[in-house]
């Protein structure tokens, strides 16, 4: 399919591209995830008393390198093809005109609903809802862990859309008006690293399978929020993609930070919490 034909059919098909598009990038986030999480777990109950400190902090500080090169990479390639002579610049175009011909009002009102979810009012309370109940059950690293990501995306992204000034698409239909700069996605961005930290947590504090039904549904939550900028056409989809992409950069880079001070620390007793053998890692 050319790019107009399959912006066409996307704009003839909102509702079943919107539902195939975040299942289909949840169906790969949770492969990819499940890959790695059985990957790195079997590799560190084979290699947890022969690996000291410092090896683990390089295998930590080295996967978080390479993600955050990976990352800015991605985001790059994507800057790159803003341009509308550009084949993404192209298809950004061709998309938000295809969405825009014959809108579903229906559609319009559950998207606008659900990306209140990423609204940057709900974040914040999110945000310190969350902080809160760190600090009171004293996880004072993940509370850290937490400020860091959440705060830091914030001055990311900020400075991301005053560097670019893209404009948004014409949006006229009322469900949703946005004001400020289109790239990157600051609801896709912010969205991931609030619920993915969120998720992160769930599945280091809650025991199973609660905690992966929490990070499965915190997951589904976050793309649903990204992609329904580009159905209430606030939003073109590269932007998306590049808040996803800018956020997941920044969220693993913390995580990866958090998982080597957890790793790196020697004690004696245990937070059970934590999924560590008494006297292996702690949570501080």
């Amino acid at each position: 399919m050319t790019l107009a034909s399959t912006a066409q059919w996307v704009g003839m098909h909102p509702v079943a591209s919107y539902i195939a598009t975040t299942i289909g990038t949840l169906l790969l986030a949770g492969c990819l995830a499940w890959v790695l999480h059985w990957t790195v777990r079997r590799g560190r109950d084979r290699w947890r008393d022969r690996l000291g400190p410092r090896v683990w902090l390089a295998i930590y500080a080295g996967a978080g390198a390479v993600a955050l090169l990976i990352g800015m990479a991605a985001f790059a390639e994507l800057a790159d093809a803003l341009d509308a002579d550009e084949s993404m610049g192209r298809f950004d175009s061709l998309l938000a005109e295809a969405l825009r011909t014959d809108p579903s009002t229906r559609m319009l009102e559950v998207l606008a609903s659900l990306t209140r979810a990423g609204n940057m009012v709900t974040l914040v309370i999110v945000s310190i809802v969350v902080g809160v109940a760190l600090l009171v059950a004293r996880r004072r690293l993940f509370f850290c862990a937490w400020v860091i990501a959440v705060a830091g995306n914030g001055v990311l992204i900020r400075v991301l859309k005053g560097l670019f000034q893209r404009v948004r698409p014409l949006h006229e239909h009322g469900f949703v008006i946005e004001q400020g700069w289109s790239f990157p996605s600051g609801h896709a961005s912010g969205s991931l690293v609030v619920y993915g930290m969120l998720a992160y947590l769930a599945l280091r504090l809650a025991r199973p399978p609660l905690s992966l039904l929490m990070a499965g549904g915190l997951v589904a939550l976050f793309l649903a929020i990204g992609f329904s900028r580009v159905f209430l056409y606030v939003h073109y989809f590269s932007d998306v993609l590049a808040g996803f992409v800018s956020g997941g950069a920044w969220l693993v880079l913390c995580i990866t930070a958090c998982e080597v001070v957890i790793r790196t620390t020697p004690v004696r007793d245990v937070d059970r919490a934590a999924g560590e053998p008494a006297g292996r890692a702690r949570i501080p």
